[in-house]
């Protein structure tokens, strides 16, 4: 919970410094080729981010499938984090377009100084959750502990009531779960 209320209060300490130097640029308007070049550079800070997110969730899943319990307790909150971030990203990116579409340079300024800051945020999240080190101390999700089944090549490989089929029961009773049992 902590973790979290840091993040969100970094969130938005970002997004003030991003309005801050919006404001400080206001006067001056960018051309439309730097307009063009930030709206380029926004697609591609935002597709990287979704790629990481992509990746973040195919490690997510691969500890899941692994019943890696320390695994998923160290990924699960930089991916939430990551997540969110990846989300104010793609909201700021329409927003940058639409302000293209008017034609207000500020406000493209302010949109693209919001998603640099959210791709070097996106970027340690993706960092910290790549960090996370596999199964160390052993664990499940279920609660059932994690066996390894190896089979050592010593063991013949035969059926263990080959050549039995015809062999006498002298007891007269013979058990279902007995490979002499037939009806």
């Amino acid at each position: 919970m902590r973790r979290q209320v840091l993040a969100i209060a970094a969130g938005t300490l970002s997004l003030i410094v991003a309005a801050i130097v919006g404001a400080q640029t206001a006067g001056q308007a960018p051309t439309k080729q730097e307009v063009a070049q930030m709206e380029e550079q926004g697609k591609a800070a935002v597709n990287t981010m979704a790629g990481r997110l992509k990746d973040a969730n195919k490690d997510y899943s691969e500890a899941e499938k692994a019943q890696d319990a320390n695994k998923l307790n160290c990924i699960s909150e930089p991916l939430k984090m990551l997540s969110s971030t990846v989300k104010l990203a793609q909201q700021a990116l329409l927003d940058l377009q639409a302000n293209s579409a008017r034609k207000d340079g500020p406000g493209v300024k302010t949109e693209y100084v919001k998603i640099s800051t959210f791709l070097s945020k996106a970027e340690g999240y993706y960092g910290e959750l790549k960090g996370c080190g596999g199964d160390t101390g052993g664990g499940s999700i279920d609660g059932r502990p994690l066996i390894e089944k190896s089979v050592s090549d010593n063991v013949p490989k035969t059926n263990a009531t080959e050549g039995t089929s015809n062999m006498d029961n002298s007891s007269g009773y013979v058990s279902s779960a007995s490979p002499f049992f037939s009806e």
